[in-house]
Formats: structure tokens, sequence, C-alpha cells
């Protein structure tokens, strides 16, 4: 698989780039602030869905990037497994939304080999490790949107918390992707710009491609 930048551009960056605005626009409904979190929204299962199908891409592009042969990650523990391989402190990636609030899309997500007892091998979380609450509100409410889950249903985990979440995750992943592409090029505020509600600090870029970039 090869990709240029123009082509990361007009095939991934600005699809990113129009879900950010849709997410920007509910900003007239709901304020962006951590009171409002818990705030759920159908609009809100929209977006949600659509950018965690684009995780799921993202994430298996950068994992077949220069393969000789397409590999087909099956799910979120596998491609997982994989991606933390290539950036083994992608749980420490910070996120900075809106100027005010510091995300950590990632947090606790680490994956191990493992053996059950018919000796396959497989994959599951390491000890205190989860799977990323975005994520898992993303498939309860996908496929059991009325069952119950605390006080009310699955539907609610379709909310403000975990929509920024999955898009820092997204954003996340689309510089690293760029990181991939073009490794000799900075990318925040010159080649990749246009972005109004997400930010990492260019030293935190550069110890992504210094120490986390594993292809360089």
């Amino acid at each position: 698989m090869e990709i240029t930048v123009k082509d990361f551009k007009k095939l991934y960056w600005n699809y990113f780039l129009e879900l950010e605005e849709e997410l920007l626009s509910t900003r007239k409904y709901v304020s962006f602030d951590l009171d409002n979190f818990k705030t759920y929204s159908n609009e809100y299962i929209k977006l949600m869905d659509i950018t965690c199908s684009e995780i799921d891409v993202i994430a298996k592009v950068i994992l077949n990037f220069n393969n000789e042969k397409y590999v087909n990650y099956k799910n979120i523990s596998n491609w997982g497994y994989n991606l933390q391989q290539l950036f083994p402190n992608i749980q420490n990636f910070e996120v900075l939304f809106d100027n005010e609030i510091i995300l950590k899309p990632f947090d606790k997500w680490e994956y191990e080999k493992s053996i059950n007892k018919n000796g396959a091998e497989g994959i599951k979380l390491q000890k205190n490790c989860e799977t990323p609450k975005w994520w898992t509100g993303y498939n309860k409410v996908k496929h059991h949107r009325t069952d119950k889950y605390d006080s009310g249903y699955q539907y609610y985990r379709a909310n403000l918390e975990n929509v920024i979440n999955s898009f820092a995750a997204l954003y996340i992943l689309e510089l690293l992707l760029f990181c991939i592409i073009a490794p000799n090029e900075k990318f925040i505020k010159y080649n990749i710009e246009g972005n109004k509600l997400f930010e990492i600090q260019d030293s935190k870029l550069q110890e992504i491609i210094t120490k986390n970039y594993l292809y360089v």
C-alpha cells in the first residue's frame, strides 16, 4: 500500500475536517464543558458511529501501510494489539480539546498475547486495563441500544464525553498515519491544518516521531 501526502489529505484528512465541523455545529445546543459530558442525543449517536467506523479504517490503513499483502485485522483487540506494537506509548498520548480540556482517549488500553485452555493463541487486555470507554459505548449503542445501563439505557452512552474522546482518538491516528507517510515532514500548522478543536503540542508530536514511531 502506498499513500502520498496528497492522497492522505484527499482520502482521510479532509473527511476528518468535515466530521469535526459537524461536531462543532452541535455546540450551538450543548456547550463543550465538563458539566455536559453525560449529555446524550441522536446527533451524538450519528457522530460516534461515523467516527468510530473511521477509527477502524485508519488503524487498519496504518497497519497495512507498505505491507506486500493486505492483512484483515478482525476487531479492536486484534488491530489494537498490533497498533500498540508500533506505538507502545499510545495510551499516554494527550489531546487538547477546544483549548481547554485534556483528553487521553487510549488511557489504560494495553493488550498482551495469551494462550487459552485449548492451547490456542489469542489476545487479551493486560491486568488493570480496559477497552476505551468510547469504543465500548459505540458498540453498546450500535447493538444494544435499548438494554438497561445504570439507571437508564445503553443509548445514554451516546454522550458528549464519548463523542469527543472518539474524535480525539481519530485525530491521533490521523497524525500517526501522516508520520508514516511522511516521517520527515512537519505537519501541524504546516502540511496538515484546518482543524479547529483538537491540538497536540509540537513537542508532543516530536516525541511521537522520535520515540514511538518504530519505522523511523
